[in-house]
Order: C-alpha cells, then structure tokens, then sequence
C-alpha cells in the first residue's frame, strides 16, 4: 500500500485534478421531460433534413462529373446546398448540445435514486463486499466506483463520462467536414474557370477554418477527461492494494501522453490524434479494471468500444490547398469572319497573382468599331484613365508574344505593343528588355511538402510560389546557377517531384 501511495501521488502531480462547478437544481420534473422530448424531436427533424442536403448534394456532384458543359451551374447547386448544410449543422449542434446536458442531468438523477448496495455483515472487513452489488454495463456506474471514490470525484468523474458524448460529436463534425474536403479537392484542381475556383477556395477555408476551431474545443475538452478519469482509476486501485496493476496503467497512460506529443503537427488534427492515442490507452485500462471487480456486463460493453477504437485511422493528412490563379492563355488567331460587335468585345480581365503577357492593339480616346481588328481573336477591352485599351492574346512568356506581335505586322497591325501584366500591376514591356528571366516549375503533386516550402523561402525570400493548372511555379529569377541549385535541393528533398527550368521570356 505504501508503494501504490507513491504512485497516487506521482499520478496527482502528473495529470493534477479540476474542479467542476455543480449542477444547478433542477427544474419540474413535467416541465423537463416535455423540453428534453421536444428538443429530442427537433434535432431528428434536423438529422433528416441533413441526410436530405447530403443526398442532394451527392446527386448534384454526380451530375457535375456526368455534365461538363453544365459545371457551372452544378458548382453554384453545391455551394447552396452545402450553405444550407453548414446552417442546419450548426442548428443541430446547439440543439444537441443543450439535448447532451439534459441527458446529463437525467442519468444524474438516475444514479441519486438508485439504492446504496448495503455491505454484508461482516465485521472484519474494511469496505462493502462489492461482489454482491447490482452490476452495470457502464463501468462507472458500478457500486465499487461510486462506494469508494469521495462523493466530489464521483460526481466529477461522471461529468467527464458525460462530457464524451460532446467530445464524440466534435469528431463526428471534423470527420464530415473533412470528407467533404476531400470531395472539393478534385473538382478544385480540374476546373478551368476562375470563378469556380474562387468559390470553392473559399468554401474549403471556411471547412478548414471550421475544423481548426473543432480541434482547438476538442484539445480542451478531451483534456481534463483523460486526466480526470486517470486520477479516479488510480485512486480506486491503491484503494484496493492493486499495486502492480496500478504501476502498468500509470506506465501505459503515461506512454500514450508521450505518443500523442510526439503526433503534434503530423496529421490533420492534433486532438483527433491524441484522442484516440489517449483513448485507446484509457479503455485498456479500464477493461482491466472490469476484469479486476468481476464486472463482466462493463468489460463486455468496453471490448465493443475498444474493437471500434481500433479500426479509426486518425492519421489524416494535411489539407492545405493552395489558391489557384487560372490566367486566360491564348494564342492569336484569324478564323476569318467578326466574332465581336462594337459594343460587346470582352472586358479584359486582370489576374491578382502570376504574370501573362497580352498584345495591346490600340489604345483610344473612344470605342473603335470591332471590325477595325480584321476578325483577330481573342479581343479584350479594359477602360483605364479615360481611354479604351484594346488587347488580344495571352502569353506565358515574352518569347511568345513578340512572336505574335510578328504575326500582327505582317495582317497590317502597325503598332502592336507587348504588355505584361504581373500581380495585377501592367507595365509595357521595351523591345530592349532581356529575356534571361527563368521560373522553376514543380509538378507531381496536389500539395507542395512544407520540406520544399521551407527551401524555397530560405533561398529566394519574398518570391511568390503561384499555381497554374496542376504544377507550382516560382518566377522572375536573374541567376542560372541559383536556379540550378535550388532545384536540385529540391529534388533531393522530394524524389517523386517533377523539377524543371524554363526561360519566361
């Protein structure tokens, strides 16, 4: 015994105690009942309008992979319909939250009425014979725990079994949440429409922002469970002698701590993985404290959750997504007839990230009739500082535009100007500009590692990474050797990438 009160207390300074602030008395027993079955019907009427939006919303999805001329109208369906979900979540949420400390309530009460096991008269032993008490199939509620822990930890002990339910429910949300990011990475990275791409950018952040906020109440919720329900397994087995079994359960939780810190920035989520590393460990113990006390209904109902825990694979990957730019790349063209009347040539649009290059055709006091541009295409409008600008093309590299200019000379253009656009910022480009500019492109997967991130800001600060199409891109470099090393790094650092050089001019 002596032993096992070291390991009590070496348990108290490792895990330490919080207090919960008692229940509030409760209220009409009537009054309650017909609340809690209100709220009951309310978040099954929330639970099936739900299942509804995810079956509406995995038709539309279909559609949107079976109809590529209608993508655009599928995406607006989706984004509606998951706004309505995040919505109606979010109501049920508060329902079952308020349902949850109901439920906590009720079992309280449940417990208080339960009839205190009377102990076998014998006089020589110290407690109870617990062994002739009502057994149930939640541990806790068994004679053994609520006989020999002090009333407050009691109390507090099955305040933090209650508080699980919600801990399960912030999983069951991040889960949700990240399949359904998973489901917008694919049409992310094949849309051509820059719209498209914003809106679901948009609706993955706001998942991914949602899912940071559940992992944060997740940590702090789960937390003061595993703490909690290490102290009051430790106290009830130094209370009984359990020495060597109270020895391995300190070992063992002490370990999944260890383990879940050493996960910390690995996967998805934090909580979700110290969880189930805690978890697991925690379950052990406790079908080592039902096969202890005889208590075969509790250790049947924990195996079952045990085999459950086992087959969660927590390690979810990072989901990061990068923010695409899709710039309009076009190669001029004279398909012989006027495709564009005076008043309806396309607005010219600027990109926010990345360079193109466009050929600027006239630039005018007032709006030129369309016929005037001999049937080029495409042919772009942008209105700045009082005149019309008239463009055609988009080019990824100087190179090609001077090409074009040279194609535009010869069907009579006179003064064909090559414009580039970087970031939003246009600037007309000199037929005395160099063209030793180079830009390494990095293909071969959907996210660039944070290994390949870290080198690129340590060998070129303030570069911009940018995304066109499937690969990542880093431009406006000067020195061909640097550029050659750097790829190189990073091609050591991740074998299965695609690494090249290529001249943006």
């Amino acid at each position: 015994m002596k032993n096992a009160s070291k390991y009590l207390l070496w348990v108290l300074l490792l895990l330490g105690t919080t207090r919960v602030a008692a229940q509030e008395p409760a209220s009409d027993a009537a009054t309650k009942e017909a609340h809690y079955n209100a709220l009951k019907g309310q978040c099954e009427a929330l639970e099936s309008r739900l299942d509804s939006l995810q079956e509406a919303t995995s038709e539309v999805r279909i559609r949107f992979r079976e109809e590529p001329e209608a993508r655009e109208l599928h995406t607006a369906t989706i984004l509606k319909l998951e706004e309505q979900m995040l919505q109606v979540g979010n109501e049920h949420r508060q329902l079952a939250r308020e349902l949850a400390l109901l439920e906590q309530e009720r079992m309280l009460q449940e417990l208080n009425k339960e009839p205190q096991p009377e102990p076998a008269p014998q006089p020589e032993v110290e407690r109870p014979n617990y062994e002739e008490a009502p057994r149930h199939r939640y541990l806790i509620r068994n004679a053994c725990f609520r006989g020999e822990l002090p009333a407050e930890e009691y109390q507090l002990l099955c305040d933090v079994q209650e508080q699980e339910r919600e801990a399960a429910r912030m999983i069951e949300l991040f889960a949700e949440n990240y399949a359904r990011l998973v489901e917008m990475q694919q049409p992310y990275l094949l849309t051509t429409k820059q719209h498209e791409a914003d809106s679901l950018y948009e609706a993955m952040c706001a998942l991914i922002e949602e899912n940071n906020s559940l992992n944060d109440s997740l940590l702090g919720l789960w937390e003061p469970i595993f703490d909690h329900k290490s102290y009051a397994y430790a106290y009830l087995l130094d209370r009984f002698d359990c020495e060597e079994l109270l020895e391995g359960q300190i070992e063992r939780l002490s370990e999944a701590r260890r383990e879940a810190d050493a996960t910390k920035g690995e996967y998805a989520s934090d909580a979700l993985s110290r969880y189930f590393i805690e978890k697991r460990a925690l379950t052990s113990c406790e079908l080592e404290l039902a096969a202890a006390f005889h208590l075969q209904q509790a250790r049947d109902s924990l195996q079952q959750e045990a085999d459950y825990l086992l087959t969660v694979d927590y390690r979810l990957p990072r989901l990061s997504p990068e923010r695409r730019y899709l710039l309009d790349y076009a190669s001029v063209e004279f398909p012989g007839k006027v495709s564009y009347t005076t008043y309806k040539v396309p607005a010219c649009e600027i990109p926010e990230q990345g360079t193109i290059y466009r050929i600027r055709l006239l630039s005018s006091r007032y709006r030129q009739q369309a016929d005037i541009f001999r049937g080029v295409e495409p042919l772009y409008l942008l209105q700045e500082g009082g005149r019309y600008l008239y463009f055609t093309g988009g080019f990824a590299s100087l190179a090609e535009a001077r090409l074009a200019c040279e194609l535009l000379r010869e069907k009579g253009f006179r003064l064909p100007v090559v414009v580039r656009w970087t970031d939003g910022r246009m600037e007309e480009v000199s037929e005395q500009e160099s063209e030793s500019l180079l830009r390494i492109e990095i293909s071969g997967s959907e996210q660039l590692p944070e290994g390949v991130r870290a080198l690129i800001r340590e060998a070129l600060p303030g570069h911009e990474i940018s995304r066109v199409g499937s690969s990542f891109r880093i431009g406006g470099l000067t020195d061909p050797a640097a550029a050659e090393e750097l790829a190189r790094r990073i091609r050591l650092e991740e074998g299965s990438l695609e690494v090249s050089i290529v001249h943006e001019n």
